[in-house]
């Protein structure tokens, strides 16, 4: 008697054949039987995670099939829909760690699976049922299976999730993965893909332009390694960056991300929760060179460069959203500062920074954050380039650190002081450096320099970046840089110019 299943998944497990340590398949002594297979690996890591999780396939009636089903089940998974095929064997596929996968699975029993095992699996219960891109290259009859279930989950009013899981060598062409997995997908409400498969096999380089080849899935989850993970739904699109690991084999680990996903969304949590919890699921796999942690594997932490532990400025998020301005007074003193930031306060710049770069300076900070205080604005401090000048920040009482460029020993140190720092960038590498530590808020500098295009170009890779445009900046320019999606434009010299100040309060009011 089956259970009745939360998800189930549907499609083929294989004996997984792995060098114990990550060392060469060609070298190694010691290896290791596990069950692998993408839709087993979503239901175990769900089951793992609480949920009441199904997995439905067939295997041959041969020792490594019964072991591989006796494996997942010890996981907490219902095998009870699983057809044990006296004619046909289980595939096997071997890691190469580092060097990807062999796989064996010609005639296998899954492949002879067909429209018919889909009348036989029931729906009752299930809220969600999984599928992935694999099965439907097995063969024609396990494409036609596909449809089917497909045809069943919408008739019952079950959600359809679908993981692209591109395999080029299972296809007879790019042209014909292309346009089968891509009616899939538009048939599925929830839909993962990597944005180097959908480049392969849509030329979409960026997750908007997956989205616009993929409209119809109520939840599309763009997933873009290291970079991080895009999920477009019916609000917008969200982007959370990836936890860094120390990598020995990333088979497994897009199955991870899916059900931690799917679990979190099971439990009705919102977009940055779902996505952050799928990379939470991934790291455990890309540490190892099972996919799916086994009982005896040491727990799997996410280390950060530099040994920076999780890192987050989303307080920006409140300090610096809806505001397309902020003010920078430099080496002014603390009477010419303090009557900036009151003229810049009365226009409506809520946001003031003060560089420190002498005493003077963190004097005229420290007047600055009082007389802010009073009218509840916020003042960071700037140019702060070591640990020292952090502390000299926190003792000015400062809101926010502010940086001309990326250094992680600084970032730490602000955290661990309370301040939310502001890092500086101005390439893609920084970018992406900064966003794998967690950071969104970003400081580009110097922003005259860099042009509204490159605020346009790193939109495409970085979509939750959220940037700060500073150096050079005035009332002639900066509505450029905001409509090339710039959050914030940093302003100095400009409010010290009357004939600049309608612009900057024109600018205030978009």
């Amino acid at each position: 008697m089956t259970t009745l299943a939360e998800v189930l998944a549907v499609g083929e497990t294989m004996a997984l054949v792995a060098p114990a340590a990550a060392e060469p398949l060609e070298s190694a002594g010691d290896f290791r039987i596990d069950a692998g297979g993408a839709e087993a690996n979503v239901a175990s890591h769900l089951a793992a995670l609480g949920r009441r999780a199904a997995w439905a396939g067939a295997v041959g009636d041969d020792a490594l099939g019964r072991r591989l089903v006796h494996q997942v089940a010890e996981r907490g998974v219902d095998t009870s829909r699983v057809v044990f095929d006296r004619s046909s064997p289980t595939g096997v596929y071997f890691k190469d760690p580092g060097a990807g996968v062999h796989y064996y699975r010609r005639g296998s029993a899954a492949s002879r699976l067909g429209p018919a095992f889909a009348a036989e699996l029931g729906l009752d219960g299930v809220r969600a049922l999984h599928l992935s891109g694999i099965t439907p290259a097995l063969s024609p009859s396990c494409d036609a299976l596909v449809d089917a279930l497909v045809d069943a989950a919408r008739a019952a009013g079950v959600t359809v999730s679908f993981d692209v899981n591109h395999r080029a060598a299972l296809w007879s062409s790019t042209d014909a993965a292309a346009r089968r997995l891509r009616a899939l997908a538009a048939r599925a409400d929830v839909v993962f893909v990597g944005r180097d498969e959908a480049e392969a096999l849509w030329n979409a380089a960026t997750a908007e332009e997956v989205r616009a080849q993929l409209p119809e899935p109520a939840h599309l989850v763009v997933k873009d390694g290291a970079v991080g993970a895009t999920e477009f739904h019916a609000d917008g699109a969200e982007h959370v960056p990836a936890l860094a690991v120390e990598l020995v084999e990333a088979v497994g680990a897009g199955d991870a991300f899916a059900a931690g996903w799917l679990d979190a969304w099971l439990g009705g949590a919102p977009a940055a929760e779902r996505l952050r919890a799928g990379h939470e699921r991934a790291v455990l796999v890309l540490a190892d060179t099972a996919d799916f942690p086994r009982p005896d594997s040491e727990p799997v932490a996410p280390c950060r460069r530099n040994d920076v532990t999780a890192l987050r400025n989303d307080a920006f998020d409140e300090l610096l959203a809806g505001r397309p301005l902020m003010a920078i007074f430099r080496g002014l003193g603390v009477e010419r500062s303090l009557e900036l930031a009151r003229r810049a306060w009365d226009l409506g710049i809520d946001a003031v920074e003060l560089p420190i770069q002498s005493d003077d300076d963190v004097e005229a900070l420290a007047a600055v954050v009082a007389a802010g205080r009073a009218e509840g604005r916020a003042v960071g401090a700037g140019t702060v380039v070591t640990t020292r000048h952090v502390e000299l920040a926190a003792s000015a009482g400062a809101a926010f650190t502010v940086s001309p460029g990326f250094d992680p020993d600084v970032v730490r140190a602000s955290i661990a002081a309370g301040l939310p720092p502001l890092p500086g960038v101005a390439t893609a590498s920084e970018v992406q450096a900064a966003m794998a530590l967690g950071l969104t808020w970003l400081k580009a500098f110097p922003a005259s320099l860099l042009g509204p295009a490159w605020f346009r170009a790193m939109a495409g890779p970085f979509p939750g970046a959220r940037f700060v445009a500073t150096g050079g900046m005035d009332a002639t320019n900066a509505g450029a840089y905001l409509d090339a999606g710039v959050r914030t434009v940093a302003v100095g010299s400009a409010l010290e110019d009357p004939e600049q100040l309608p612009a900057l309060a024109r600018l205030l009011g978009r």
